[in-house]
């Protein structure tokens, strides 16, 4: 920013010399103007009264004359110069940098004002680093959120993977009951009541096919413009047991759910929920086939709703717990409790992850011998303005 305005000549010196001259001028002026009023009372040809009044009328003209003079220099010295740097003011603290000011008389008025000017043009450069750096900040941000986005992706794709193991393992029961029931209806002998029955189980299985890979393609598919919205947690949790319930490794675990008839909506991302639960109900189903104890697996998913403003859904197992040296740990990136080869050590930090991000939590309690319960904290869609 370059000063616009050039350097005005003015009196010479500071403003007390300015000032001092312009008092001698005023008194030279005034001495001037007395010494015509000191005549007037010798002319002879006035009379007394008349020369008196010729002398006030004189001496408030000659007050009139030195006022007038005198608020001329003030407002030329002192008020001009403070009204630019008033204005200059009043432009800075409306966001404008780019206005300098242009009258820099040749005293300690014009030196505040070349100092203002420069103070304009530190923070005009001031202000263009700072928008370069939220510019760097915002762009370094979305690549972060990129980045997460990503991962969360990863995980889930990864999670999908596991499933789709167990899905060969649902799907193939079906098929081969199938099978079974086709070569019986190519028997022409067969009653009519039979054929009705056959075909009506042919088709329940294929419902269970097709539920099957409905609920993994769900499951599978990308919502990259998913949205916080009300969300039915109970139709999650459905959908997530489903999910899990394909898997060989939990035909061993019974799923119970003990939720409330009418839960209500939560605000959160449906697929996001699903991917949570699917995750802790993957991880109870390997702690629980790990456990050396003779009690029955079990894992309970159940709700609390005494907070006004949130909702707390509990997944429950009576697995072996958590050590309390691991406790603090779980939720790291790339920490694992299972072998090598058999976890990636992200799926609670991206599930922590999802849940706050639409402000909610997790809880972790776990005792060694007697299980671990996680708590999902959901905020009432209820409660959003």
């Amino acid at each position: 920013m370059r000063e616009s305005g050039a350097e005005r000549r003015g009196f010479p010196g500071g403003l007390r010399a300015q000032l001092l001259l312009v008092l001698c001028l005023l008194i030279t002026i005034a001495v001037a103007l007395g010494s015509g009023a000191v005549m007037i009372p010798q002319r002879a040809d006035l009379a007394p009264q008349a020369a008196r009044q010729l002398l006030a009328t004189y001496i408030a003209l000659e007050m009139l004359v030195v006022l007038l003079l005198g608020y001329g220099f003030f407002t030329f010295l002192v008020v001009r110069p403070i009204r630019a740097l008033g204005v200059a003011s009043q432009r800075a603290a409306k966001g404008d940098l780019a206005s300098p000011i242009k009258y820099l008389p040749r005293n300690e008025f014009g030196t505040v004002s070349r100092q203002f000017n420069t103070m304009l043009e530190e923070l005009g450069k001031n202000r263009e680093k700072l928008e370069q750096r939220l510019k760097e900040l915002d762009q370094a941000n979305r690549q972060l959120h990129e980045a997460q986005d990503s991962l969360i992706r990863s995980e889930k794709l990864a999670s999908v993977g596991q499933l789709a193991a167990g899905v060969a393992h649902e799907v193939g029961n079906p098929l081969a009951a199938i099978s079974g029931y086709l070569e019986i209806l190519s028997d022409e002998d067969l009653a009519p009541e039979i054929r009705r029955d056959i075909l009506k189980r042919s088709q329940q299985n294929v419902d269970r096919i097709r539920d099957t890979v409905g609920n993994l393609l769900n499951y599978s598919r990308e919502e990259s413009n998913a949205s916080v919205e009300a969300v039915d947690l109970s139709a999650c949790v459905d959908e997530a047991i489903h999910l899990v319930q394909a898997q060989p490794k939990a035909q061993n675990t019974a799923i119970d759910t003990a939720l409330p008839a009418a839960l209500v909506a939560v605000r959160a991302v449906s697929s996001e929920v699903v991917q949570v639960l699917v995750n802790l109900l993957l991880n109870a189903i390997d702690a629980l086939n790990h456990a050396n104890t003779d009690r029955p697996a079990q894992i309970t998913l159940s709700a609390d709703t005494s907070d006004p403003d949130a909702i707390i859904l509990r997944v429950e197992d009576n697995g072996p717990g958590i050590p309390p040296e691991k406790l603090q740990r779980v939720f790291d990136p790339f920490f694992t409790t299972k072998d090598p080869g058999e976890g990636t050590g992200l799926g609670l930090a991206i599930c922590l992850r999802l849940m706050r991000r639409v402000d909610g939590d997790i809880h972790l309690e776990s005792t060694p011998g007697e299980g671990t319960v996680f708590s999902l904290v959901f905020t009432r869609f209820e409660m959003i303005d």
